[in-house]
């Protein structure tokens, strides 16, 4: 079974094959699919060295499903002043696309 390191902005995501993934909000229509080639790294279950690229690996690409649109969980931003009356709460919550991982290729 393939793994791959995929970037999605600034944030790294390690994918297999048949398995979901949340990634920030992709203006994707739901049951959409796309391929990506911003793979960092590819490797087999028993391969230790595997495919480093650099940036990426090149004829890599891993092809993904969109599964749904999603929020995240909410964080809480609490700040406060000592020994003053001030405090201030906020929190907020991502927007998330959840993917399914269709296949990885790498040439």
């Amino acid at each position: 079974m393939l793994k791959a390191i995929v970037a999605f902005g600034s944030r790294q995501y390690e994918v297999s094959a048949g398995k979901t993934v949340s990634v920030p909000r992709l203006a994707k229509a739901i049951g959409e699919e796309f391929a990506m080639d911003n793979v960092l790294s590819v490797t087999a279950d028993g391969d230790s060295a595997g495919a480093v690229g650099a940036p990426y690996v090149a004829g890599a690409s891993v092809t993904f499903k969109v599964s749904r649109h999603a929020r995240g969980e909410k964080k809480i931003v609490f700040k406060k002043r000592s020994k003053k009356a001030w405090k201030k709460k906020n929190g907020y919550r991502d927007d998330l696309t959840v993917l399914e991982v269709k296949g990885i290729s790498h040439g």
